[in-house]
């Protein structure tokens, strides 16, 4: 596939990569708060490539959106095949 035409964000939170997910699957899911915090939690994340662009001068080829709708794409045209990892007793 061609490079994206638009140049990609440099970094994307986990609240935008979750409403992204959400309109390309046109899926909605509960999303909330628990004033606890569990050993698992993820205080901050942010995917970003600003410092592999600075090392190594690497930019994706393509942008977030580009790049979700690519993984669901598989997903679905891979359904049958992927669900046992999905499988409620499925070891990791």
């Amino acid at each position: 596939m061609p490079p994206s035409a638009t140049v990609p964000k440099p970094s994307t939170s986990l609240a935008e990569l979750t409403s992204l997910c959400q309109r390309v699957t046109c899926n909605s899911v509960p999303i909330g708060s628990e004033p606890a915090t569990s050993p698992v939690d993820i205080p901050w994340y942010v995917s970003d490539f600003g410092r592999a662009e600075k090392a190594f001068g690497w930019r994706p080829q393509k942008d977030v959106e580009q790049i979700v709708g690519d993984i669901h794409a598989w997903l679905t045209r891979d359904r049958v095949r992927l669900a046992p990892l999905f499988a409620p007793g499925t070891p990791a």
